[in-house]
């Protein structure tokens, strides 16, 4: 486990990160919120999130074309996916919010729709946040609800092909898989 998991101060977290993440044509963004990732620029950027108002949010923003912005659960858009149609899944601060059960089959489907890899970000460990439903979010808009976490993630559910990068004193982790 140890030769697998690199502990690296928190100010180079993102940019070894970036050394980790390939390039890719066509992300699948998983849970973007307001912010889609920013670890690689595709051609295409599949955003899927739950709650619409992330995603006006996103449209809102958008630089250009290259956004497709898919309103849905993740279970349900992504079966939709043909094998291995994306280059790469990317869910940063999202598998937390599924319980255990729904975060193992999150990660089955990613794995099944990447052609190249799957990136996460997530704390290490349980981490309690909770909300209230109908509750503000720390962006002011009503997905309170979509905010709780349900499971806590270590280097440990992850098998052997993953790279993990974590980062102290906080307690996250960037968990990438070639």
């Amino acid at each position: 486990m140890l030769s697998r998991v690199r502990w690296v101060p928190r100010e180079r977290l993102d940019s070894l990160a970036r050394r980790y993440v390939q390039p890719t044509d066509v992300v699948l963004d998983v849970g973007p919120g307001i912010r889609p990732q920013a670890l690689v620029r595709a051609r295409a950027h599949i955003c899927l999130d739950a709650h619409r108002p992330y995603l006006d949010r996103v449209r809102d923003r958008a630089d250009g074309g290259r956004f497709v912005l898919l309103h849905g659960a993740w279970r349900v858009a992504m079966a939709m996916l043909p094998d291995r149609s994306v280059d790469s899944v990317i869910a940063l601060d999202v598998i937390e919010h599924f319980t255990p059960e729904d975060g193992e089959r999150f990660l089955a489907e990613a794995a099944r729709v990447a052609r190249r890899q799957i990136v996460l970000f997530t704390p290490i460990g349980f981490y309690p946040q909770s909300h209230t439903s109908g509750e503000p979010d720390r962006w002011g808009l009503d997905g309170g609800e979509w905010q709780s976490h349900r499971s806590g993630w270590t280097p440990d559910n992850f098998g052997s092909d993953w790279r993990v990068l974590e980062r102290r004193p906080s307690n996250h982790a960037a968990v990438l898989a070639g």
